[in-house]
């Protein structure tokens, strides 16, 4: 179970009526959501450990190139689980010195890439890839084509006819999922199979955290954060990270959290992700004193290193302690004098990394953010104002060919 602490405390909130809860927990289940179906059935994973199997022989490393709930979901689970990346590179945004560096992975050989685009037409996700298009083929010669597969709908669209069309590896992404929803699916599997992540464990993490709540609301406080953070609906939100690993956990949250509910001038929460300690020296000041600035979620996790800092040298002895001491007490000492200026905070503790743990947070944020918008009647999961920017954007390019 995932363990969350509220300021106030929860006996302190008055919660709607139960039978109204437990009528939303009914619609979530009784009607599920494409995510609760392929978590619980597993979609897609027989399919990518088969073509993992098939490729592994061609290539060790992989190149990821995909934008926002293609990818991100991917980094968070690799931050979490790993201190060190081996054999992911995450090609995710249009920046010169990320395409250099993936140009420079894939010379070396022995590198493949996956791109990721579930409607095929993504303009920053096939403007990646084709920056790496030459290297493949220069590289590879006549082979380039085993090195590259492509995750898309099944959907007629441009990935999907142009792979078909070069006989390249296709994973099919169900045409229902949402991409910020999309993790648990051939979209955040098969690339995690590179990094040796336990995927089954991840699965099971995600589907025992779903049991929960269906078999024992009660003992699941996803109502209680949803009411608390629904009293601030114009606040932003600001998630403290306390954990470098948990920093693209925080960045796959904003985005599942803003593109889900951020609709009809209903809920205006912007997530904020913010970096603890670091951060305490920069916006901890307006958190604290502004008590109308924000409402603020601290995740507090663990840091495995065993560093003894000696700091005799300013005569203050702290044998015995090492960092992570520090980095657990810092973000209690930022949680309880929040507390005493009366900020609306929580905590969430976090004192395990592995598989089936980041599997039942990502599911239960999954869950949350779906409840949550179906308490403001929302659609959680179309984004009908980014699409309206993608349109936009591809006529103004075609302003600028003409």
């Amino acid at each position: 179970m995932v363990k969350i602490k509220i300021s106030p405390k929860p006996q302190e909130v008055k919660f709607e009526d139960i039978e109204f809860e437990k009528n939303l927990l009914k619609e979530i289940y009784e009607r599920p959501a494409p995510y609760l179906r392929v978590i619980e059935k597993k979609e897609g994973l027989e399919e990518s450990k088969k073509l993992f199997e098939k490729l592994k022989g061609e290539f060790k490393n992989l190149i990821v190139i995909g934008i926002g709930g293609s990818i991100l979901g991917t980094e968070a689970i690799v931050d979490f689980c790993k201190d060190k990346i081996k054999n992911l590179y995450f090609l995710d945004n249009i920046d010169s010195r990320k395409i250099k560096k993936a140009k420079k992975i894939l010379r070396k050989g022995s590198c493949g890439v996956c791109v990721i685009s579930k409607s095929g037409k993504t303009l920053e996700t096939n403007l990646l890839f084709s920056t790496l298009l030459d290297d493949l083929k220069e590289v590879y010669k006549d082979n380039w084509k085993k090195k590259v597969v492509a995750i898309t709908s099944d959907k007629e669209n441009i990935l999907n006819k142009w792979a078909k069309e070069n006989n390249i590896e296709i994973l099919f992404m169900p045409e229902d999922l949402s991409g910020r929803f999309s993790v648990f699916s051939p979209v955040g599997i098969f690339p995690l199979l590179f990094e040796k992540i336990n995927v089954e464990k991840l699965l099971q993490g995600a589907k025992d955290s779903i049991q929960l709540l269906k078999t024992e609301p009660r003992k699941n406080i996803i109502s209680s954060i949803s009411f608390i953070l629904l009293k601030h609906p114009f606040k932003p939100l600001v998630i403290f990270t306390y954990g470098s690993y948990l920093y693209n956990l925080g960045r796959w949250f904003q985005q599942l959290w803003a593109e889900s509910l951020g609709k009809d001038e209903k809920f205006g929460q912007i997530p904020l992700v913010a970096i603890g300690t670091q951060d305490q020296h920069s916006i901890l000041q307006m958190i604290s004193d502004v008590k109308a600035s924000s409402v603020t979620w601290i995740w507090r996790g663990i840091d495995k290193g065993k560093i003894y800092p000696d700091l005799s040298f300013i005569n203050l002895s702290l044998k015995g302690i090492v960092l992570n001491d520090y980095l657990r007490l810092s973000a209690q000492g930022v949680y309880e004098a929040l507390k005493q200026k009366g900020v609306e905070v929580l905590l969430l503790d976090l004192n395990k990394r592995n598989e089936y743990e980041i599997g039942k947070i990502l599911s239960y944020f999954m869950l949350l953010c779906h409840y949550t918008s179906l308490k403001i009647s929302v659609e959680t999961f179309n984004q009908p104002a980014v699409e309206l920017s993608k349109n936009i954007t591809y006529k103004k390019l075609r302003e600028i060919i003409k």
